[in-house]
């Protein structure tokens, strides 16, 4: 099963045949590059930019970043992130054969502020259960992880969940490769052209975002997104936003998402976390610039570089209904 996942997905999106869909924004078109190659024991080697500051465990690059990870470690602190995620954020690392980075530490935070938020309600708590599931969050879907990190880490943080990890096709295959490298015994299951029921418990899904109208039939509990709506067509967003609201008023859907203020696809499109797909009936825990998405650690000796732009971050329980289409914008900017 795990074997023929990669190789179902290498077939279909590293064929000669490849060609990009209409989901594809320009900035994936020009800007992320994914490269695969199969040899002929039937091993993959993968290589790939523009989705994550992934750097290979090697001695070298190991004691080159010794500098980056006391400043993680003091991020971490200031952020007063909790201990225990981030010990289990750097065995996932390890795991996938990788250094714990910036782009690993944030997902560790933006975890240990929302289980804060759901924590501090006691109508919230119970006895019994993992981190997650003890609050009711069995089901829990990544959209957009890249070397399939955060999907690992809410696994290794609570491994009664179920994860769900929806991505472009070519990046989907990293997704499932890393995967496998930190959960070698997890069960994985791939959803085709339809949304079908697995036929056994899973611990991963993976669901290629070319078919990510599937997502309405697949419902969640917890939904995030760190960082990779900003690189997507308005209209794609919009339409995860309706994919994932809850069907119906008893339904608890929450959605953690942090992305770019406003951002120019290569395109020339506008991209606005304001147009995203709120709605007015939202409920919002927090919503602010991210305290810690404003600059980053690198260097022998570090410095810190900012990033481009401000980065907000909203945790909402999202209402049932529908946002207002595309075409009824009144803020895009094309040129």
């Amino acid at each position: 099963m795990k074997s023929s996942i990669l190789n179902d997905l290498y077939d279909r999106f590293y064929s000669e045949g490849f060609s990009y869909q209409d989901v594809t924004s320009s900035h994936w078109r020009s800007c992320g590059w994914h490269k695969v190659h199969r040899d002929t024991n039937g091993e993959f080697k993968l290589e790939g930019g523009g989705f994550g500051d992934f750097q290979s465990r090697t001695p070298h690059n190991f004691l080159r970043g010794f500098g980056v990870r006391i400043e993680l470690r003091k991020l971490a602190k200031t952020y007063a992130c909790d201990n225990n995620l981030l010990r289990i954020g750097e065995e996932v690392a390890r795991a996938q054969g990788r250094l714990f980075s910036f782009d690993c530490l944030k997902q560790v935070l933006s975890l240990s502020q929302l289980l804060s938020v759901l924590q501090a309600s006691e109508s919230s708590r119970s006895r019994e259960g993992g981190r997650l599931t003890s609050l009711g969050i069995k089901r829990v879907c990544v959209i957009g992880d890249g070397y399939g990190y955060l999907g690992s880490f809410l696994k290794a943080v609570d491994p009664g969940v179920e994860v769900t990890s929806v991505n472009l096709g070519r990046g989907l295959f990293f997704d499932v490769y890393y995967t496998l490298l930190a959960n070698p015994q997890a069960r994985l299951g791939l959803v085709g052209e339809i949304a079908s029921a697995p036929s056994e418990s899973t611990d991963f899904i993976f669901l290629p975002a070319e078919n990510y109208s599937l997502l309405s039939q697949m419902a969640q509990d917890l939904v995030l997104n760190v960082a990779s709506m900003q690189e997507m067509n308005i209209s794609v967003v919009r339409n995860y936003m309706d994919y994932i609201r809850p069907k119906q008023l008893s339904d608890n859907v929450l959605f953690y998402c942090c992305n770019r203020k406003e951002k120019k696809l290569p395109a020339g499109e506008i991209v606005r976390f304001t147009d995203y797909g709120w709605l007015k009936a939202d409920k919002i825990y927090f919503d602010e610039p991210c305290p810690w998405y404003r600059e980053f650690p690198v260097g022998l000796i570090p410095r810190y570089l900012p990033f481009d732009g401000i980065h907000l971050h909203r945790f909402v329980s999202l209402a049932p209904g529908t946002s207002a289409r595309f075409s009824e914008l009144k803020q895009v900017d094309l040129e």
